[in-house]
């Protein structure tokens, strides 16, 4: 059970973030981390193994480096946003300290959308839905 009413990160947490951010910037793939993270008993908040897709959405968020981003035109769909920081974004500090430093975040997000990386973002196009 997650209980915590501290101000700050959270101690059991933000290590996991910052090991997270570290490996994949030193070139480790998400699906390493996470079979590590399954091989050393770290769940998520639900208690279950991390996937690799859940470990490149942390990867994705800016928050973990003390930004707000803030998109000026609306999604599409109820509660869907841009993954990571798009050209339509408008990025500032935020008012809580970052888990990572900027520098380390931003070059997470060049490697994760590198044609090297294998991204199924790179290049991708929605396939049709047949009726």
């Amino acid at each position: 059970m997650r209980i915590w009413s501290g101000t700050g990160s959270h101690p059991d947490e933000a290590p996991i973030i910052r090991e997270l951010f570290e490996r994949l910037r030193q070139g480790h793939s998400l699906r390493t981390i996470q079979r590590d993270f399954a091989a050393r008993g770290i769940q998520n908040r639900s208690g279950r193994p991390f996937s690799s897709q859940h470990l490149r959405g942390l990867a994705c968020n800016a928050a973990y480096a003390g930004l707000r981003v803030h998109y000026a035109t609306p999604t599409v769909g109820p509660r869907r946003r841009p993954t990571g920081i798009t050209n339509e974004a408008d990025v500032t500090k935020a008012v809580w300290p970052g888990l990572v430093e900027p520098e380390t975040f931003y070059a997470v997000q060049r490697r994760l959308v590198s044609p090297a990386s294998g991204s199924p973002k790179q290049n991708w196009t929605p396939t049709p839905r047949k009726p």
